[in-house]
């Protein structure tokens, strides 16, 4: 990703991860890591969706 490629499944193996992260920190009440997490998963989903370039 750092050279400017990603495939489609690398972006949602780091979504997947995102999620689950955010899943486990809500249980724990881990605020600012679930916080995050919720932002990760958001810039992941766009450029899943490919609304970011």
């Amino acid at each position: 990703m750092e050279q400017g490629y990603a495939d489609r499944e690398q972006i949602n193996e780091l979504f997947r991860a995102a999620h689950t992260l955010k899943g486990s920190s809500r249980m724990l009440k881990l605020t600012p890591i679930t916080a995050l997490a919720h932002s990760t998963e958001e810039l992941l989903s766009a450029l899943r969706d490919e609304t970011l370039p």
